[in-house]
């Protein structure tokens, strides 16, 4: 064979994968990815390669552990990119390995192109997500980077694959402490040092919101600090105040609410409106521009009536006050009236009970001196009587003793 033909195509150690040097399909920092033919399959395949030679020992070791975290979910999870071969060449400080091709690039791509997806093609997406991020956590492994750019889809079959787990983490005693991720992605508890697997769930929130709107969040703001200051805060992206569809709208916000009452993954994967056929062919999730301004209109308005409707409230409790003043002195007044009543008729009760008394004690004393006139009246004539017979006896000679 001439040397006009040989093939000085990079290849791995066993021959098997071919590199296609043309074919660049992806670039991020250190990281290319490439296509490469697998030779026993006869399959296109991903050629992922990272430059160590600019880093240090510790985030090379960052970088295996992407490959031992695909090594840990061993290709068991359709929705999670698969790990075929890797390898160190240390001739080009590089680190390889080749995964499952994605056909149609990055979701966040993919939805930039079609534009106008169907809400049941974004409900497939989303339940296929969230297997995926179950099947990590079941393992115990934290993505800490969902977002679409690192979702990847077949266009083929229209399933969607999680890749990228370049910042994915082994929980360690189901918290973490590494602030990393992207920032419009990222939970506010990753800010404070403390976090777990919740954060997750946060991420895929933020990617529905971005497949929905077709906007990255919080791209209002020009600076990084601008959206941590945001996020920590609280304040969500404004497009969410453009989605129309309530129940959407419902999902992302359980999702990207404070952790303590974020929605968990089996509830979001057992959630009704995603499970059904609801409003299946509505393309459109966002209020045109001037749909927005009769909104803001509307939200005048509402608030003139709920300012109306304060005042009213207010003057009704203003009034019920008074009346209830008015009805307290009222019964005080009764009160005080009936306290003097019950005060006179118990002075005048002692006072005729005093009287009575009195009265039983002059009876009591008029009977005792009747009955003492009564017994020196009978005494005297007694005295009389023995009188008049013992002059009787003396004048008859007669003693009586």
């Amino acid at each position: 064979m001439s040397s006009e033909f040989k093939d000085t195509r990079e290849k791995s150690p066993n021959f098997r994968y071919v590199k296609l040097n043309r074919d660049k399909i992806g670039q991020g920092g250190q990281k290319k990815v490439f296509k490469a033919y697998d030779t026993i399959k006869g399959i296109e395949v991903a050629w992922n390669e990272i430059d160590v030679s600019p880093f240090d020992l510790r985030i090379q070791e960052q970088i295996y552990k992407e490959i031992e975290i695909l090594q840990q979910c061993n290709n068991q999870c359709v929705y999670i990119i698969k790990l075929y071969a890797n390898w160190i060449d240390n001739s080009r400080e590089k680190i390889i390995f080749i995964t499952e091709i994605a056909t149609s690039g990055s979701l966040r791509e993919f939805v930039n192109k079609v534009k106008n997806i169907k809400l049941r093609i974004i409900k497939k997406w989303a339940k296929q997500i969230l297997y995926g991020i179950k099947f990590l956590h079941d393992k115990d492994i934290i993505h800490r980077d969902i977002k679409c750019d690192n979702i990847f889809i077949n266009g083929t079959t229209g399933n969607i694959i999680i890749g990228d787990f370049g910042l994915a983490k082994n929980m360690e005693n189901n918290i973490t402490k590494t602030i990393l991720g992207t920032p419009e992605f990222m939970a506010p508890e990753i800010y404070n040092e403390c976090y777990d697997k919740r954060i997750d769930i946060y991420s895929f929130g933020m990617a529905l919101l971005e497949i929905v709107s077709g906007k990255t969040p919080y791209s209002e703001c020009d600076t990084i600090p601008k959206i941590w200051k945001k996020v920590i805060n609280g304040i969500k992206p404004k497009i969410i105040s453009r989605i129309k569809h309530k129940k959407v709208k419902d999902i992302i916000e359980k999702c990207i609410c404070n952790y303590s009452n974020r929605i968990t993954i089996n509830e979001l994967l057992e959630n009704e409106f995603l499970n059904s056929t609801e409003d299946d062919d509505i393309e459109s999730f966002l209020y045109a521009k001037d749909e927005m301004v009769k909104k803001k209109k509307l939200t005048r308005n509402e608030r003139k009536i709920a300012i109306t409707e304060k005042k009213i409230i207010l003057n009704a409790e203003l009034e019920a006050e008074k009346i209830i003043k008015k009805a307290r002195k009222k019964a005080n007044k009764i009160i005080k009236k009936a306290q003097i009543i019950a005060t006179t008729s118990s002075d005048e009760t002692s006072q005729n009970d005093d009287k009575k008394n009195k009265k039983i004690q002059i009876n009591k004393k008029f009977q005792i001196n009747n009955e003492t006139s009564i017994k020196r009246k009978n005494s005297e004539k007694n005295i009389e009587k023995l009188i008049e017979k013992s002059i009787n006896s003396i004048s008859s000679n007669k003693i009586i003793i």
